[in-house]
């Protein structure tokens, strides 16, 4: 039986289908913005959304220390930001953190290999990444 020959036979199942598969991917799709920030699927992405995905794509990495109060001050500082950059916990990981060079804390290393070791608002964050140059 050819393509053609079975389409022809089971058009209905098939149109079933592709109707199904289609609204299953547009509501996956309103989902996915949904949870990513987006009230539509369909509604252009905000200036702030914009910058979340810039900090996002610039590969940040700040080293912490729990045991220590900046550290602490940092994580919090970075409320809703902590999924955009990635957090590497150097308490118990000593050698490791001093053989990446790191030596005080919180330390951040953008995306250049620039290394800020200090703490920093989001707004610096932001200012590091050069999204606020780059989201207009």
């Amino acid at each position: 039986m050819t393509l053609k020959d079975y389409l022809s036979k089971n058009w209905d199942k098939v149109a079933v289908n592709l109707m199904v598969t289609g609204i299953i991917a547009l509501a996956g799709v309103g989902l996915y913005d949904k949870f990513n920030g987006r009230s539509s699927m369909f509604e252009p992405k905000s200036n702030e959304q914009k910058i979340l995905e810039c900090v996002e794509d610039s590969n940040v990495n700040v080293y912490v220390n729990s045991t220590f109060r900046e550290s602490i001050d940092q994580l919090f500082l970075l409320t809703g930001y902590e999924d955009r950059v990635k957090v590497i916990e150097c308490q118990g990981k000593d050698f490791y953190c001093a053989s990446e060079g790191i030596v005080r804390y919180p330390t951040w290393i953008f995306d250049n290999d620039r290394k800020v070791e200090s703490l920093l608002y989001v707004t610096q964050v932001i200012r590091h990444t050069g999204c606020d140059k780059s989201v207009q």
